[in-house]
């Protein structure tokens, strides 16, 4: 396994109890007792599986002038020419997360029929924890389905109707990988680590752009959206993707405190199923820290864009 994820996975198991010991999960919830995040992911994913079934309705050649218009706005973006790759990378880790969710499920004491809280606390900490893994994985499957999309829109496919699914390869033993276990976190990792130092390649292309051509760019792309609602859906997916992870990372902080304060109900977990845990979390902060430099690029686009238009 990569050094990296190493550091982040220990940095995690000490950062963790010191600082979000008090946390508590009501904080992501509203009033109604449900994840302001995870809905406005499942609209979206509505949304966007509204937008593939309006394109199963136009013909190869409508198809192939929208595309088209869509990568010839992106081809001078440094936001727009990485996105395909990025979010597929997103979504491929999703998929991994979710898949060896599966497999750490059957190690959970909370799923376990003879598991029976011994105190108040305890059951209502049981209880919380239990609202935790929920949220957790409403958030995993709003994410992934989401990301489905994005990815498939932004690497040139004009939407499918096809239900969004893992393209990561599972054993018959619930196991990712073809290949030994650990090959998948550390290929994801360098993965996304590739992924993370072409962002700040792209931080310094955006920088370099002139405030004009920016300008230009985004009314482009604005244009665009007016007749194409499948643009028109991007910008706000990408924020309510980070604003997921966002979420995600709170989750498993609090996840990770649970265990730490209930030595007694996790010491049936296996070590193996316990670091998995700890490999999906470095995992998905990985790919938050990518969504960061996504966000800060398109800032730095905007904000360019923003100076021209008070010249002007």
């Amino acid at each position: 396994m990569s050094s990296s994820l190493i550091t982040k996975v220990a940095l995690t198991l000490v950062a963790v109890p010191l600082f979000f010991g008090s946390v508590s999960i009501a904080e992501n919830l509203n009033s109604d007792g449900k994840c302001e995040v995870g809905q406005k992911l499942s609209q979206l994913v509505k949304s966007w599986k509204g937008v593939a079934k309006e394109a199963q309705a136009l013909d190869s050649r409508q198809k192939k002038n929208i595309l088209a218009k869509v990568n010839e706005v992106k081809k001078d973006c440094p936001v727009g020419k990485r996105l395909g790759t990025t979010l597929q990378v997103v979504n491929e880790t999703l998929g991994m997360v979710i898949a060896l969710d599966k497999e750490n499920a059957k190690h959970c004491p909370l799923e376990s029929k003879n598991f029976k809280p011994q105190s108040e606390d305890c059951l209502k900490a049981c209880n919380e924890a239990k609202e935790m893994k929920k949220a957790r994985a409403g958030l995993l499957s709003n994410l992934q389905q989401l990301t489905t999309y994005t990815s498939g829109f932004a690497s040139g496919k004009c939407c499918s109707e096809k239900t969004p699914s893992s393209q990561v390869q599972i054993n018959a033993d619930g196991k990712t990988c073809s290949t030994e276990k650990s090959a998948c976190p550390i290929k994801m990792a360098s993965r996304i680590g590739e992924i993370k130092a072409s962002w700040k390649v792209a931080q310094k292309e955006a920088k370099a752009i002139s405030s004009e051509k920016k300008q230009e760019l985004l009314a482009s792309f604005q244009t665009l959206a007016k007749s194409n609602k499948a643009v028109a859906l991007m910008p706000s997916s990408l924020q309510s993707v980070g604003q997921g992870f966002a979420a995600l990372e709170k989750i498993q902080q609090k996840m990770m405190v649970f265990s730490q304060k209930n030595p007694e109900i996790m010491k049936n977990v296996p070590k193996e199923a316990f670091f998995n845990f700890m490999i999906q979390s470095a995992l998905l902060n990985e790919v938050k820290e990518v969504l960061g430099s996504v966000e800060a690029t398109m800032g730095i686009m905007k904000e360019g864009s923003v100076k021209a238009l008070s010249k002007s």
